[in-house]
């Protein structure tokens, strides 16, 4: 599926009165969105998957159940080694790469600037929820 599509289509703000059925989907459209846009991508660019579909059928409940940062994790480990490795005609990497920014920033102190010294937690954190909230406001424009 593309990720433009998406936008176009599920983009516009619902009336306050929408009914639940309509507001379920459309929460559940963007957590697609964002699962295999943001946290799970594949190297192709803007495409995103359909494997997410019957997890996302499931209770909000159960939804929240999972283990989704280590599935961040591995799912970046794979497409990792899958850029590495030029499996395919198209080489290209893949996966969370705010995640190994994030990770890069706090261990390899070249081209960064030092620690706020008043700063109860690392400046990437700060950084990355910084982008986070950049990437969900976009969302709703």
């Amino acid at each position: 599926m593309n990720s433009a599509w998406i936008t176009q289509n599920f983009s516009a703000i619902l009336p306050e009165n929408a009914p639940q059925a309509m507001v379920e989907r459309h929460a559940r459209v963007w957590l697609w969105h964002f699962l295999g846009g943001f946290l799970f991508p594949d190297s192709s660019g803007n495409n995103i998957t359909w494997a997410f579909i019957p997890i996302l059928r499931l209770p909000w409940e159960e939804i929240g159940t999972f283990s989704w940062g280590s599935a961040v994790l591995v799912w970046m480990y794979r497409q990792l080694c899958d850029g590495c490795r030029r499996t395919s005609d198209n080489p290209n990497l893949g996966g969370c790469l705010y995640l190994l920014q994030v990770w890069c920033w706090e261990r390899w102190p070249v081209g960064r600037p030092a620690r706020l010294p008043n700063a109860d937690f690392p400046v990437s954190h700060f950084i990355f929820f910084k982008l986070i909230s950049y990437v969900l406001s976009s969302y709703n424009k």
